[in-house]
């Protein structure tokens, strides 16, 4: 007597792990062969760490933060739309997704030359991203906080020094004016 299909009876069985006719066999193979990524998947372990920032490099950071150079997950108003801005964070591999959780960064960043060409609801998209360690964060705002008053005080004295500008003796330069030669004599 011939074996035939659990699912399908007139379809001859092959004969594999169960009674199965091709085209179950073919569903369940594929199935086996997910199931088999998801637990490889779930096993590897991930090679994620955050390496120690110098003091050197904290400053640039915030200097570039300041001058508005870097965009950071700080200028998103929720966790959507910084998964919106970086979208590598939903690509990344579930062990490094997992990492990310257990070990959550101080700061999320990345330099706004690096934005793709066009960004969503006004925001830039990066398909790159750099973390900064939570132990290395305090640190960062404060070179930030001594960046943003070193701005204060230049804009508040600008070129001149701190002599008010009423004060200063600056000739114009000729020809420089909007209409070139507007100021000669």
């Amino acid at each position: 007597m011939m074996e035939t299909c659990s699912k399908h009876p007139t379809y001859k069985a092959i004969g594999k792990p169960r009674s199965m006719c091709a085209a179950c066999w073919a569903i369940w193979d594929a199935k086996e062969a997910e199931r088999k990524r998801i637990e490889a998947e779930e096993n590897e372990v991930s090679t994620m760490c955050y390496h120690p920032a110098t003091d050197e490099g904290l400053r640039e950071l915030a200097w570039n933060i300041a001058t508005h150079r870097v965009f950071t997950n700080r200028h998103c108003y929720n966790s959507d739309e910084m998964l919106m801005v970086f979208p590598i964070l939903q690509m990344m591999k579930l062990c490094d997704r997992k990492w990310i959780a257990a070990n959550p960064p101080g700061l999320v960043w990345e330099f706004n030359a690096k934005a793709c060409p066009a960004g969503v609801n006004g925001l830039p998209v990066f398909l790159s991203a750099r973390f900064l360690s939570t132990e290395d964060l305090p640190k960062m705002e404060a070179y930030l906080k001594e960046a943003q008053e070193t701005q204060q005080r230049f804009m508040k004295t600008g070129l001149t020094g701190g002599i008010p500008v009423d004060d200063c003796e600056l000739e114009p330069i000729p020809g420089t004016g909007p209409c070139g030669d507007f100021y000669e004599s």
